[in-house]
């Protein structure tokens, strides 16, 4: 799909081989450089789409890309799809749309758009166990408060729990939410999976849908030291990732954006300080997401392919300025 109502549709069916798909996923770890990231969407491309859809994709390569998946093939890395050179997630940009039962309707306060103010709450390491966590979450708030017109809210290792991260998710002060902590994840209940907050209480996205109105964005950004980046196993991470992002879409958020594997600080921070600089300005969330993707890539960084969005590409969190 292209993200406007007259996007073209292409809809396709062919049967996977598993094994090859997960063979070809161990390759998917850390450290990759951004011709290798290639080589690996082009042999995912291959494996995992249809051939009347590789063929007919580059014929569109002027707009965005929309992919909407279910659950089953929720935890394939979409954004790293390659074909003959060209990769759509670093061209116009790649978002995502969940297609699952149960899901709740996004909702947030539009106010939010109105107010000139970019408010972001930060809640860093709330079960205090992740200095990595403690690290990006200062970095992000130095360079949000850096940003003309940009106001931020800490909530600091045992200050964040269940209760007060509840209030503040409903309070209807903030535009966007970053997270740096663990998350919780209930794979026969996806409702049930959220946020860990202090003292191991879980936030889930059952709490968030019981709720009018959320923040519009939610972004989780694992930013891991080099040794732990290397011990991640690719499947179990794509599958935790996943889960995250589908507990808040349960809950109503409308816009998450989160990331496949551990990022490198270099990257982590290239990526966010391009995100909100130019949400801040009004541009809409695939633009920025684009810019902050071509940030990474420029680096140079594998860890561009590394961000995936779900919700509407051209969904603004300010009146542009």
């Amino acid at each position: 799909l292209g993200p406007t109502p007259k996007a073209t549709a292409l809809v396709a069916t062919r049967r996977l081989d598993l094994r090859a798909l997960e063979r070809e996923h161990a390759r998917l770890v850390p450290g990759l450089s951004v011709a290798e990231i290639e080589t690996f969407g082009e042999v995912l491309t291959q494996q995992l789409l249809p051939e009347e859809i590789a063929a007919a994709l580059p014929s569109i390569k002027a707009s965005p890309l929309v992919v909407v998946h279910d659950s089953a093939s929720a935890h394939w890395p979409w954004e790293t799809l390659c074909i003959d050179g060209w990769a759509p997630a670093a061209a116009k940009g790649l978002s995502r749309r969940y297609a699952a039962e149960g899901m709740s309707v996004a909702k947030w306060r539009e106010q939010r758009r109105r107010e000139r103010e970019f408010n972001v709450l930060l809640v860093i390491n709330p079960t205090g166990d992740l200095p990595g966590a403690v690290e990006e979450g200062e970095r992000v708030a130095k360079l949000i408060a850096q940003l003309p017109g940009a106001g931020i809210t800490a909530i600091r290792g045992s200050d964040g729990t269940r209760a007060r991260l509840l209030a503040e998710f409903r309070s209807g002060d903030y535009d966007a939410i970053h997270f740096a902590g663990h998350a919780y994840f209930d794979a026969a209940a996806p409702a049930s999976s959220g946020i860990l907050c202090a003292g191991g209480r879980v936030l889930s996205g059952a709490d968030l849908a019981a709720i009018d109105s959320v923040p519009a964005l939610v972004f989780f950004n694992a930013c891991e030291s080099g040794r732990l980046r290397q011990a991640v196993k690719p499947l179990r991470q794509l599958d935790r990732s996943v889960g995250f992002a589908e507990a808040f879409l349960r809950g109503g958020v409308a816009n998450f954006i989160g990331t496949w594997w551990p990022v490198s600080d270099t990257a982590a921070a290239a990526f966010a300080t391009t995100l909100y600089r130019d949400l801040a300005k009004g541009q809409s969330i695939g633009a920025a997401l684009n810019a902050s993707r071509s940030a990474v890539r420029e680096l140079p960084s594998a860890d561009w392919a590394n961000y995936l969005h779900y919700g509407s590409y051209d969904f603004t969190l300010k009146a542009e300025r």
